[in-house]
């Protein structure tokens, strides 16, 4: 789709909150399955950041787990190997991001794709500060990632730093995008751009829809 075409599409909000521990620091001093609950209560569903997993490979599969039952969660531990992220749709993860710059070869990616259920499967890519943050072994662009990735039947999540609407409307185009880490008042344009979705930070959650 050429850059500057919107397509409506249904559009949905998720709340992201970050797993360090076994607690949320989003959500400090509150009891992590209290918050879990009433995010799940007001949207359905959640996606989860695994702190651990993304910086030390060590993800908190029972933590996630236990989260995920009789709930649906989206998982983002920063899975390496194809089999990392076979382990987290296992442990009840519905959807499961595999970021591309910690994957331990590209085509891990490519292997995942083929094990996973269609839709269930997305690649995060990273924008500290708005600049993408490329494989440590792949010169590739975001708009060759994209592309190759969208090829593979996988979606994409922009994991995004601060943006303002320059910043997201100069994201390679595709479809299946996500925006993690959209603040609100981007929400709407988002939407206009044809993005599937935004995860919210829960300090951009509205009063009314953060966790009790």
């Amino acid at each position: 789709m050429p850059r500057g075409v919107c397509l409506r599409v249904a559009f949905e909000t998720l709340p992201v909150v970050h797993v360090v521990g076994g607690r949320f620091p989003e959500y400090e001093g509150q009891d992590p399955e209290r918050a879990l609950g009433a995010l799940a209560k007001r949207f359905g569903k959640l996606v989860l950041v695994d702190a651990e997993g993304i910086q030390r490979n060590e993800p908190q599969v029972e933590f996630l787990q236990a989260a995920a039952h009789r709930r649906s969660v989206w998982v983002d531990a920063g899975s390496r190997y194809a089999d990392d992220a076979m382990d987290l749709f296992v442990a009840g993860a519905e959807a499961v991001t595999m970021r591309w710059n910690t994957l331990h070869r590209p085509d891990e990616l490519a292997d995942a794709a083929e094990i996973a259920q269609p839709g269930a499967l997305f690649l995060g890519l990273e924008w500290p500060k708005g600049q993408f943050l490329r494989h440590r072994h792949d010169a590739r662009s975001a708009e060759d990632v994209v592309s190759w990735a969208t090829a593979h039947g996988v979606g994409i999540v922009h994991v995004l730093d601060a943006p303002d609407e320059h910043a997201l409307r100069a994201l390679p185009p595709g479809s299946g995008r996500w925006a993690q880490g959209l603040p609100r008042r981007l929400v709407a344009a988002a939407q206009e751009m044809g993005f599937e979705g935004a995860m919210l930070p829960p300090a951009e959650i509205p009063p009314e829809e953060a966790a009790a």
